[in-house]
């Protein structure tokens, strides 16, 4: 067996154990609202209210600067809310899922937690998060209120678990100056692939021992989500099948994707050492490779905004949405899966963990949260508030979230993203074809999908 499918059948085995022995190691967790109107919703709040002082513990992952806005927004939450005190503490991203795990099979786990929503439906399949439906219903909560795609990827089996708390709308950065430097007009940016690929080969320049100096465009270091990423682009939006049981990883668009993915290694950057190379130079940077003008394109979010201003002010650049693929139909931006806030199953004050999410997703809490990070919300409302005028690019980031299509995500996500990231490294070297690989990793993720619906 391959080295690396024993080391997700280990990741795997691990974490089912841990959330199998939920049953017997929480508390049961207190119900939530049971009617469907406010009313009721209202009540059981106020029942809460009458007790002793409730005390909300908070996980997040808001470091640097972050942190601070974070704090202010508890206090402003603790202040409207004095009968409710929240302990927030920072976790480290690294190993938060084996952490957050952990603590709820121990009954340990916070009140609400921050919970990636690549995550979310591992969670949420092994029963470890609170749905949050009778809430929503009862607050009379649209998933209108988000973007498509947002509120949806928080939906697993039909229930509600998390409610976005940043948007993941991803697109193309790219350097007008650098644009004209080479000769291409920055008003006409790739609608498709061919041309896309003749631009980043101009914008590409070498050193004299024939290294990469800047990047036409840069893959990125997790190679397999921009796989998913660009496969989107060209059409397909899932490597599942509609119910999530079976795998849809050798299709022609998906041949067509690595395929492009490894003409832009070879053409544009002289093949994969030199693409190890330029991410090995660029880990030493403070800064992004875009930031330091030491790559011309690259895939970019929102929050990189503020990031690119403090950075390098100077910086002159635009958005794009992805150009679109042989199978695909026109340009397109990708809506990934980004973070939410979860309830995790047991505590024991699910209304004033409630209380609390909803402050810092729907409410007041979330908008001026990521205002004062000049970052876009996921909900829709927000992002429409006249304060968002000087945020640079801000017409620019409206206009390309009207068209966009968000990929679609499994309870092994982080399993299937390992397996698409091998799959991109052996085509890059050479090692398969895209074809070969294709089907080597179909047949891997089919195995996992396999593994997975055996133990339901």
């Amino acid at each position: 067996m391959h080295k690396l499918r024993r080391r997700l059948l280990a990741s795997t085995t691990v974490l089912l154990v841990l959330l199998l022995s939920l049953a017997a190691c929480t508390p049961a967790a207190a119900p939530a609202p049971s009617g469907d109107t406010a009313a009721e919703s209202a009540g059981s709040e106020s029942e809460e209210r009458s007790g002793e002082k409730v005390t909300l513990e908070l996980w997040h992952h808001w470091s640097t600067s972050r942190h601070p806005l974070l704090q202010e927004t508890v206090a402003n939450f603790m202040a409207e809310n004095p009968d409710i005190e929240v302990i927030e503490t920072l976790q480290p991203q690294d190993g938060i899922v084996e952490k957050l795990l952990t603590a709820i099979a121990g009954g340990n786990a916070p009140d609400v937690a921050m919970l990636h929503r690549r995550n979310l439906p591992a969670f949420a399949a092994e029963g470890a998060l609170m749905p949050l439906d009778s809430y929503i219903s009862a607050e009379g909560i649209s998933e209108d209120y988000w973007y498509p795609g947002e509120y949806a990827s928080n939906i697993w089996d039909g229930q509600v678990y998390g409610l976005p708390l940043t948007e993941g709308l991803t697109f193309i950065n790219y350097n007008t100056a650098m644009w004209e430097a080479a000769g291409l007009d920055p008003d006409q940016f790739p609608t498709t692939w061919d041309e896309f690929l003749a631009a980043a080969n101009q914008l590409t320049t070498y050193s004299d021992n024939g290294q990469v100096e800047v990047a036409g465009y840069t893959i990125g270091e997790n190679s397999g989500r921009t796989f998913l990423m660009w496969l989107l682009a060209n059409g397909q939006a899932s490597i599942f099948s509609d119910d999530l049981r079976t795998a849809q990883v050798n299709t022609p668009a998906a041949v067509e994707t690595l395929t492009f993915l490894k003409r832009l290694v070879d053409e544009t950057m002289g093949g994969y050492q030199n693409v190890q190379a330029f991410a090995a130079a660029s880990s030493g940077l403070d800064q992004p490779p875009f930031a330091m003008e030491t790559s011309a394109m690259e895939t970019g979010q929102a929050w990189q905004f503020l990031v690119f201003q403090t950075a390098n002010p100077d910086l002159q650049y635009r958005l794009a949405p992805f150009p679109g693929g042989p199978s695909g139909n026109g340009p397109v931006a990708v809506n990934q899966a980004s973070w939410s806030y979860v309830i995790p199953q047991g505590t024991e004050n699910p209304d004033a963990a409630w209380r609390l999410l909803k402050y810092l997703t729907v409410d007041e809490g979330a908008q001026e949260f990521l205002l004062a990070q000049d970052r876009a919300s996921p909900v829709v409302q927000y992002n429409e508030d006249e304060a968002y005028a000087k945020t640079p690019h801000w017409d620019e980031f409206l206009a390309i979230s009207a068209n966009s299509r968000t990929i679609v995500v499994s309870p092994i996500q982080p399993q299937v993203e390992e397996v698409l990231n091998e799959l991109t490294e052996r085509v890059f070297i050479g090692d398969m074809t895209p074809e070969e690989g294709a089907e080597w990793a179909n047949q891997e993720v089919q195995d996992l999908l396999d593994e997975f619906w055996a133990s339901r």
